[in-house]
């Protein structure tokens, strides 16, 4: 017997996005797609084996809804990491500046009696090894597994790129009605998609 398109596609990632952007979405969701009852709780994969298009057209419809929804998270983590690097740079500049003046002082007064040189090409040795250590601090995202701000900034470009791609994707293939195949196919990937994107939630609301 052949597998079921239900069991093909499941969109647990897209209802544990919905569940914490868009609870009350996911509730009108419940409410128009009974026959989803059960895959529209969180942390359920799959559920009915229904065949018929409008069983698999409703799928692509919530995915295609929590897709837009994403999209907009993610470019708005990605402007807040693009601002982040150009301010981790910065200071990381300001703080290269000082260890140059501070160095500077410091061969400028050797031998000179006089300690206050010696004083102030220290603290701004100080003020510089601060400013380094805050932007190292700066450039650190809540989950450092991840890895960095600049990883951040990457990974979300690329989740941008790709998630606008399959939204494209997904309403040709409603609009055009493709094969329940092909609609199976593309509301997996975006299962996968928002996968990744429930990674990065965390880091996408606190950036």
């Amino acid at each position: 017997m052949k597998n079921s398109p239900s069991i093909l596609t499941p969109i647990n990632e897209a209802v544990n996005f919905l569940e914490l952007i868009q609870p009350e979405h996911l509730s009108k969701f419940r409410e128009s797609y009974p026959e989803l009852s059960e895959e529209l709780k969180p942390g359920i994969i799959a559920g009915s084996e229904d065949y018929s298009s409008e069983f698999i057209k409703a799928k692509a419809n919530i995915m295609l809804h929590t897709l837009e929804r994403a999209i907009n998270a993610v470019k708005i983590g990605s402007r807040k990491a693009a601002q982040r690097i150009t301010w981790v740079n910065r200071i990381r500049t300001g703080s290269e500046i000082l260890v140059l003046v501070g160095s500077s002082s410091v061969l400028g007064t050797i031998n000179l009696a006089n300690e206050t040189p010696h004083i102030l090409a220290a603290a701004i040795t100080l003020i510089a090894s601060c400013g380094s250590l805050l932007a190292k601090h700066t450039s650190r995202i809540t989950s450092p597994k991840l890895g960095n701000i600049n990883v951040a900034y990457t990974t979300l470009s690329t989740l941008v790129f790709e998630t606008s791609e399959l939204i494209k994707e997904l309403k040709l293939a409603l609009r055009f009605s493709l094969p329940l195949e092909d609609i199976s196919d593309l509301i997996s990937r975006g299962n996968q998609l928002m996968a990744r994107v429930n990674k990065w939630d965390s880091q996408v609301l606190k950036i």
